[in-house]
């Protein structure tokens, strides 16, 4: 499904959300260090989270219908990562200082106005991902800017909060998180709405927010540390906010199939509305169990089996439109399936799609018969137990019924190939309200003095920095927009290995490494120092640092000595170089009589074969131009 359009003709609104973990020593309002552990938990605890109101008195629209779905929630806790506020049984700390200064370096950078007090407010969320039921951020800045392509974007929120617990698996109707994630202080930067661009520029804005932020040196790395969300919007459309976007380069692709999207229902809300579809076509749910008991079909089989219903109900004058594409990969069909799902069942089946595979035309038939079925009619049945199997098919309808005036409001989640499904209502604003135990944080002007020094430099400003170290412009560019820039800066800052080879390998090694299948994100950026800060020792040389990698990747619990020692490539003396060489020359005298000259080449790859990685290759070859002169069997190479 390939479609070309015109996104100022549409009127394509959207926005960017930019979420990183920093690196910090606690988490955000504990004691409790900010890391993902790497031990197995001690324990877990279980709860059950209900949607209260606000303090307006109103209960969030998003709380409400993660109530309904009744799931009970599993909590891992870790023996150093996970402490009482973590389980709510406990208080929260006054917020993190050093958090708190971190994020206001990132707001004076983008020239946002800085309030005087820092208050932490509550966000209602009962999904599972807090055990307390409302995630707690604190705005640190307000109406900043950003430059991109000599245009100004607005940043009117830039937020320190702390990060949701770590799915660890879910079935449905239980859910197991794990708390060590839970607390890790992070940086939201928000845009204002932004008109008028393409979903490429999207990318480009976003880089730029996480360059910015990267560059304060002060954020973890590696996947799952950064996290995009975008709010999308088209007229005639309705705000809808994409949560989770892992990587930059699937935001365009993700906007371009909401945009589709929104498109395709506008097309479907039209065509009903010309079939004459009303409110009052709409029928309840009927149990259609009985009409299947006899059936030959496997599928349907295995789904009595198991102690489910069938209910089935009528959609009028929808015929048709359940298989029309609205992006690539995604029917109207397999949207409304996912309200389904997200109610614990399978999905729905429905007769716009093939059922030749099901084998259950004749009971089909059936039951369009009994639910009155007419010609541009579609029929839908939903499986499931007790109270679910209703639920979803309410949970269908009331979509449907949507469909007849607008493009709902929703929070949809990320697929990989960037289409979208299905998560919840959009939250309102009742769900925010004022977090009453923990005191404002005073930003003073002596703070804001002082946080002024720290403030990282500019993207041009680094770009002519590192060009002046001996770098293209094009590669201090490829550093500057890499994962691998605070690795380049602590290289360059720590050890005296020129700019060149470092650089060269960040951005070669490391991407030629990745494409062999070694899983360079486990080299952190200390390890990564240490390896240069060896090679500048000369413990290892020049020609080792791949294999090093190779052996940190391989083995990231040792030491980078350990991994050294492992792999045998520690250096040798230029005695135990020479005491090689000799040997060498020795076994090769023939060569170098018939090749004279020319010998030295070739013994070099024989020497290189015992020594490679171990000793610097410049050296290899002096001492080995050396001993063959003294072999006297040539004359001066």
């Amino acid at each position: 499904m390939t479609v070309n359009i015109d996104y100022q003709k549409i009127g394509l609104k959207y926005g960017v959300e930019i979420h990183q973990r920093l690196a910090t020593t606690r988490k955000l309002f504990c004691a409790c260090p900010a890391r993902i552990s790497t031990e197995q938990p001690i324990g877990t605890i279980n709860r059950k989270l209900r949607a209260v109101a606000g303090e307006l008195g109103l209960i969030d629209m998003a709380a409400a219908y993660e109530f309904i779905r009744n799931r009970m929630f599993t909590y891992q806790i870790f023996k150093n990562e996970t402490c009482l506020v973590d389980i709510d049984e406990e208080p929260p700390h006054p917020i993190d200082p050093e958090a708190v200064k971190t994020v206001l370096e990132l707001a004076l950078l983008m020239k946002a106005d800085i309030p005087g007090e820092i208050h932490v407010m509550r966000k209602t969320v009962i999904d599972g991902s807090n055990t307390s039921g409302f995630q707690r951020t604190a705005i640190v800045g307000l109406n900043g800017v950003l430059s991109y392509a000599n245009k100004k974007v607005f940043i009117p929120v830039i937020a320190v909060e702390e990060e949701s617990a770590g799915i660890v698996a879910n079935d449905g109707d239980n859910v197991t998180y794990r708390l060590d994630r839970l607390g890790i202080p992070l940086v939201e930067i928000s845009t204002g709405l932004l008109q008028g661009l393409t979903p490429k520029d999207a990318v480009e804005i976003a880089y730029h927010i996480g360059m910015l932020v990267r560059s304060t040196g002060k954020v973890l790395r590696g996947l799952g540390t950064i996290r995009q969300d975008v709010n999308v919007s088209i007229d005639g459309g309705n705000r809808v906010e994409i949560k989770g976007v892992q990587t930059l380069d699937l935001i365009e692709k993700a906007i371009e199939y909401e945009a589709q999207r929104q498109l395709a229902l506008k097309e479907v809300k039209d065509e009903l509305k010309s079939r004459g579809c009303k409110l009052e076509l709409f029928e309840k749910p009927q149990d259609v169990t009985h009409i299947f008991a006899d059936s030959k079909s496997k599928f349907i089989k295995k789904i009595l089996a198991e102690n489910n219903k069938i209910y089935g109900f009528n959609l009028a004058k929808f015929g048709g439109l359940l298989k029309k594409d609205l992006c690539p990969g995604k029917t109207f069909g397999k949207e409304l399936s996912e309200y389904a799902v997200a109610q614990g069942v399978g999905g729905i089946t429905h007769t716009d799609e093939d059922l030749t595979n099901y084998q259950m035309d004749a009971e089909m038939d059936r039951v369009k018969a009994f639910l009155g079925h007419e010609l541009e009619d579609c029929t839908v049945i939903v499986a499931g137990q007790g109270e679910k199997v209703v639920r979803a098919c309410n949970a269908v309808l009331e979509r449907c019924k949507t469909a007849l005036f607008e493009i709902p409001r929703e929070v949809r989640a990320a697929n990989e190939d960037g289409t979208t499904k299905f998560s919840r209502p959009l939250p309102g604003s009742s769900r925010l309200y004022p977090e009453t135990d923990i005191p404002p944080f005073r930003i003073t002007k002596n703070l804001i003095e002082e946080t002024r020094k720290h403030i990282p430099e500019t993207w041009d400003k680094k770009l002519g920095r590192f060009v002046k170290m001996g770098l293209t412009k094009e590669l201090s560019d490829q550093i500057i927009r890499s994962e691998y820039l605070n690795d380049f800066e602590n290289i360059i800052k720590n050890t005296g290995v020129s700019a060149k080879f470092a650089a060269s390998v960040l951005m070669s090694t490391m991407t030629e490494l990745r494409r062999e299948g070694v899983k360079v994100e486990k080299v952190n950026e200390e390890k990564m120092l240490e390896i240069f800060k060896l090679l500048e020792a000369k413990k290892i040389g020049k020609e080792a640092v791949n294999e090093v990698l190779k052996g940190v990747s391989k083995y990231p619990m040792q030491t980078v000595d350990e991994t050294i020692s492992k792999l045998g490539l520690k250096t040798i003396s230029k005695e135990e170089l020479r005491a090689i060489i000799r040997d060498v020359v020795q076994k090769n005298i023939n060569v170098i009589k018939k090749d004279k000259k020319s010998a030295v080449k070739k013994l070099m790859g024989t020497v290189m074969k015992h020594v490679r990685g171990k000793i610097d290759g410049k050296v290899v070859n002096q001492i080995l131009i050396e001993e063959v002169k003294k072999s006297h069997a040539v004359g001066p190479p």
